[in-house]
């Protein structure tokens, strides 16, 4: 048993290194602006109008500084994209406790598209890849802003913002609020979308002028201001 458990240590002590340092395991970079881009694959040129269109839709943030530095990987085998972030249904992830780097699932980068796992049935139209490396770069900022953010807000604090900032140019509000007047499934985070959490930072950032340092202070509650956007029209 005491060998099984420092083989299992040793096993676990390369997995947290590989989590830190992840380039061994990426044969391709490119660098561009404030992004360094990792892949298994050769990444086309391209890759620089999807970084434009994702520090467009940063300069929005507060918490984005052009100073900012950000590492992607970009998993274009599923298995890769599950060893960083043991979870092969999501679309990109940042292992918040550990590091700010950025795994993204498998892409076309030549037409700014990430490609989904087969169970997703929600809508890519208004989810190009530059929508992923934001929400993802809004975590990373986030863990700047404070690493043990993730046991401090709750989750319609953290992807609610990343949702918000990610989709600034695509976010029909006057239609989440009528989704939400409706219960529309789109409004039920469980069904993959951050539609209900997106509606919430709308109303305290828009109409009631909230910082994200505020809304991280005061935490409003979510219904309560949800029910607000009942009183709105043609926001």
């Amino acid at each position: 048993m005491k060998i099984f458990g420092k083989l299992a240590s040793v096993v676990g002590g390369i997995y947290f290194i590989f989590l830190l340092y992840p380039n061994p395991l990426f044969a391709n970079n490119y660098l561009y602006r404030n992004f360094t881009i990792y892949s298994d694959r050769q990444i086309p040129k391209n890759i620089e109008t999807v970084i434009d269109d994702t520090i467009k839709r940063l300069e929005t943030s507060e918490l984005y500084k052009t100073t900012d530095k950000f590492k992607v990987y970009l998993c274009n085998e599923s298995w890769r994209f599950k060893f960083f972030t043991r979870n092969e249904n999501a679309g990109g992830v940042v292992n918040f406790l550990l590091s700010p780097n950025i795994f993204i699932r498998e892409s076309k980068v030549e037409t700014n598209q990430l490609i989904p796992p087969i169970s997703w049935k929600n809508s890519m139209a208004d989810r190009p890849l530059s929508y992923f490396l934001t929400h993802e770069a809004i975590h990373s900022l986030q863990r700047k802003y404070d690493r043990f953010l993730m046991f401090k807000a709750p989750a319609e604090v953290i992807e609610g913002y990343a949702e918000y900032i990610a989709k600034y140019k695509t976010t029909n509000i006057n239609k989440l609020i009528e989704n939400f007047k409706n219960n529309s499934p789109s409004m039920n985070p469980e069904n993959g979308l951050y539609d209900r959490y997106n509606l919430y930072i709308f109303i305290l950032i828009k109409h009631k002028g909230y910082s994200f340092k505020k809304i991280i202070q005061e935490k409003p509650d979510l219904e309560k201001t949800l029910i607000e956007s009942m009183t709105l029209n043609n926001v």
